[in-house]
């Protein structure tokens, strides 16, 4: 299970206790920051190395404040042959829900945390 998000706000985000500046992509147990994209508002295959050998039921994507991050069909679509439901939403959406859900299912989530 991974960390719970305690706030979201523009161009930060704590989890548990801890804080980050930085695009954050959350796992089962661990968190990765900063987040880089090859892209920087958008999201392709190789920028989510970190998830290829995890099994998961969720990949949650916050696509920023004001929804301007785009992932591409073949995230999608790489994703969800492997059995994870992906949700896409701007972030402090996507942060309910990841909390709503993290316990329950093996969940993912990757924060774009400014526009």
């Amino acid at each position: 299970m991974g960390p719970i998000i305690k706030s979201i706000s523009f161009g930060q985000i704590t989890l548990d206790e801890k804080e980050y500046k930085y695009d954050v992509i959350i796992l089962p147990g661990e968190v990765y920051s900063p987040w880089w994209r090859i892209e920087g508002h958008n999201v392709y295959l190789q920028d989510l190395k970190k998830l290829e050998d995890i099994e998961l039921d969720t990949v949650v994507f916050g696509t920023g404040t004001s929804d301007l991050v785009k992932v591409s069909d073949s995230v999608v679509e790489y994703l969800t042959n492997r059995g994870a439901e992906v949700i896409i939403m701007p972030t402090p959406k996507a942060c309910e829900y990841y909390n709503k859900i993290y316990t329950e299912k093996r969940t993912a989530a990757c924060l774009h945390l400014t526009c």
